[in-house]
């Protein structure tokens, strides 16, 4: 299954944003889906999807590929089958650690620099596929280290039955969350509407400034 102008899409009328497949997608057993956030991710998954001979979902917004998320993610170039890529630990054991998807890594960029100037160490999860989600939690439970105090999903899409609900309730079963918080941002049970002067991911509640805000008062709660 191609999913073409997956997330938020902007132009396009609030009932028109792909905003919704992931959550029932996620409820089909035996379903995989792959995020790609770049050109060559996006041509290594179709590779994957032919090969794999099972229901596959190849998820694709209608957005170019960010330089940025290249040069962080793929410094060594684009790996033969989807998994997660990470720059958790580059500038020291995060105490913040985002996990992500899609066009929603170019927000985590920011979100991470934004954390560090206010003196958090923070890291970033690629995930090029969601589901399973029992292998997405294998994977990034290892990156879940004693330094995280608070765990987040960032994702545009729709967070009932989505990728941050499925995926911290794999990493709960598994006793990830311990000792570390967890915050899902994604967008609630509505239509993005942006008001006059707002983008879509404001109207959606995750643009990179409203996710810092959220994010900060749960490390600001945590002290207390």
């Amino acid at each position: 299954f191609c999913i073409d102008r997956a997330g938020l899409s902007v132009g396009d009328g609030a009932t028109h944003h792909g905003i919704f497949d992931v959550s029932f997608l996620s409820s089909i057993p035996g379903m995989t889906v792959y995020t790609p956030a770049t050109y060559d991710a996006l041509r290594m998954t179709f590779r994957a999807a032919l090969a794999l001979g099972e229901p596959v979902a190849v998820r694709y917004p209608n957005a170019v590929e960010d330089e940025r998320v290249k040069a962080r993610f793929y410094p060594d170039g684009q790996p033969d089958l989807p998994s997660i890529r990470t720059d958790a630990g580059v500038d020291g054991d995060p105490e913040v650690l985002i996990a992500v998807h899609g066009r929603m890594a170019s927000e985590a960029l920011d979100i991470s620099e934004a954390l560090t100037a206010s003196g958090y160490r923070a890291g970033v999860i690629l995930c090029e596929y969601i589901k399973p989600y029992t292998r997405l939690a294998d994977e990034i439970e290892t990156k879940i280290t004693k330094s995280v105090r608070l765990f987040v999903t960032l994702e545009e899409e729709i967070r009932s039955g989505g990728f941050g609900e499925n995926l911290c309730d794999a990493l709960e079963r598994r006793g990830a969350f311990v000792h570390t918080d967890k915050l899902i941002i994604a967008t609630d049970d509505n239509f993005a509407i942006p008001a006059a002067g707002q983008t879509v991911y404001e109207a959606a509640g995750v643009d990179a400034a409203g996710a810092v805000a959220k994010i900060n008062g749960v490390l600001e709660a945590s002290k207390k």
